[in-house]
């Protein structure tokens, strides 16, 4: 058995009106579907449960007539059993997150979206390509999580996505001149007088950068 199918949770407010819909619905949003209409724009649906929502956006409007008014437009109703309902909307940017990771020749296999954030799921062969996926994911959505991932075995990985750029220049340098050192080694290969003196500054100024640094990693691995 090999591959992993994997979850990505997106924040997706500002580029996706679906996620933005989310924010303001009273239960999730899903089957999420596109397809391009035959000219250069694009045609979405996903499934509602309860009053049609209404993205927080400075055009948003009340829910009425034949759907809600969000970014793209209105809401359109396609179908309406009186307990589940389906919209439709047209969009023509190029920012979708979805298509962003489609581009690269991963096929989604289900979107939903909650408060706000898309959940993306998928599958692929190995830990590389999930990789190639997340980065793709990233250049249409900066926040972006590995809710899950679980092997073909059945399982399920603790992974986490460790967002590196959330730590400055200095900080990242001081963590990887530390570890090149020996600093994080057992038993330690470097004091911080020595990893302070590479980096050009003070021990006391390489410890607050360190744990600053520290903080914030492992903050995304166990907040993860």
């Amino acid at each position: 058995m090999t591959g992993l199918r994997a979850e990505l949770s997106i924040a997706a407010v500002e580029s996706c009106p679906v996620a933005a819909a989310s924010a303001t619905a009273e239960t999730p949003l899903r089957d999420v579907t596109w397809t391009t209409d035959g000219s250069d724009g694009t045609v979405e649906r996903f499934d509602a449960v309860g009053t049609p929502p209404a993205t927080r956006t400075d055009d948003a409007g009340e829910a009425g007539g034949g759907g809600a008014t969000g970014r793209a437009g209105s809401f359109d109703t396609v179908f309406d059993d009186g307990d589940r309902r389906t919209l439709e909307f047209e969009r023509d940017w190029d920012d979708c997150v979805c298509e962003q990771i489609e581009s690269v020749g991963c096929p989604v296999d289900d979107v939903r979206a909650v408060d706000g954030r898309l959940r993306v799921q998928f599958r692929v062969r190995s830990n590389e390509r999930l990789r190639e996926v997340i980065a793709a994911a990233r250049e249409a959505a900066g926040d972006v999580r590995l809710a899950y991932v679980v092997s073909a075995g059945g399982e399920r990985s603790d992974a986490v996505l460790v967002d590196r750029g959330e730590l400055t220049d200095r900080q990242r340098e001081t963590v990887e001149t530390a570890y090149a050192a020996g600093y994080f080694a057992h038993p330690r290969e470097a004091n911080a007088e020595t990893v302070a003196g590479e980096l050009g500054v003070s021990p006391a100024t390489f410890r607050e950068h360190l744990a600053t640094a520290q903080a914030k990693l492992f903050g995304a691995v166990l907040d993860g």
